[in-house]
């Protein structure tokens, strides 16, 4: 699940990055005020409570809750806050923790994100399927030689 958060804020901050005209000095303070604005406009606990309501449907109606529960009510946010302040800081830069608070400031990006779940769920088995062909063409030599992939002239996948 962490793996799936990181690559989707990978992707949508790649893409957003591209958007923005305006940059920011990247300096300490700045970083800091870039990552207080990006945690207003997605706070933890919004998406604490997203996380519970997604990895709890799978589990047996008793043990939901105290599940929910744990994820909501007994963590502590500030704690989780200011860490994940530290962190933002440390990788990303202002221009960078800017355009993300941008985006998740907007009302459609945080229905967009809502969706991104489902999204994954969706494509993931295809994900794998296509993985699970890919590994058996790299380590069989006999489907190697005949079935490789589609590339174009700069040789990467089409």
């Amino acid at each position: 699940m962490k793996k799936l958060l990181s690559g989707i804020l990978l992707a949508n901050l790649l893409m957003l990055q591209a958007l923005a005209l305006d940059t920011i000095e990247d300096t300490p303070q700045n970083r800091l005020e870039q990552a207080e604005r990006y945690l207003e406009a997605n706070p933890p606990s919004a998406m604490l409570q997203e996380i519970a309501l997604s990895t709890t449907a799978s589990l047996p109606a008793e043990t939901r809750q105290p599940f929910i529960d744990m994820l909501t009510k007994h963590l502590d946010i500030k704690s989780l806050t200011s860490g994940m302040k530290t962190v933002l800081v440390q990788y990303f830069t202002a221009d960078e923790l800017s355009v993300l608070a941008d985006f998740y400031s907007r009302a459609g990006a945080k229905s967009a994100m809502a969706k991104m779940n489902l999204y994954m769920a969706d494509i993931f088995p295809l994900i794998q399927a296509e993985m699970l062909k890919a590994q058996q063409k790299a380590f069989n030599p006999a489907t190697r030689s005949t079935d490789t992939p589609n590339t174009n002239k700069n040789n990467e996948l089409d």
